[in-house]
């Protein structure tokens, strides 16, 4: 039976003149394949399971960062008898054009060939702390 991907159409603060949304969510079993029109990145804090982008399936662990382009079909499932918790924000391309950032998409480091990188544990323990 082919499943067909959720498309998320909005988010809180979409309308607004800042359109951005920052959270922290807690992954009991999945959240199913979806899809949508704006920027995603999430930092795994706690857990782990695994996601899977566009059919390519990953680890996510403490310190996994992930940056989810528009219209990629995306899924998340956290590891038997756990949760994943992260940091998770969403917002509109436009936020790159007008805070001049349009070079996070170009650059040819690890996050232009795979959407996904494991920070290095001191700089996990450092966003985490100062998260807090």
């Amino acid at each position: 039976m082919t499943n067909f991907p959720m498309y998320l159409s909005e988010y809180p603060n979409m309308n607004t003149t800042f359109p951005f949304h920052l959270s922290i969510n807690n992954i009991h079993t999945s959240f199913p394949s979806h899809r949508h029109d704006y920027l995603e990145f999430s930092l795994v804090i706690e857990g782990e399971g695994f996601e899977i982008i566009n059919g390519k399936k990953h680890r996510m662990q403490p310190g996994t960062f992930t940056f989810i382009l528009p219209y990629q079909i995306h899924e998340i499932i956290s590891a038997k008898n756990t949760s994943l918790i992260l940091f998770n924000c969403v917002f509109d391309l436009r936020l790159l054009h007008d805070l001049d950032l349009q070079g996070l998409l170009s650059d040819t480091d690890q996050l232009s060939i795979e959407p996904y990188i494991a920070l290095d544990v001191e700089d996990f323990i450092h966003i985490k702390k100062n998260a807090s």
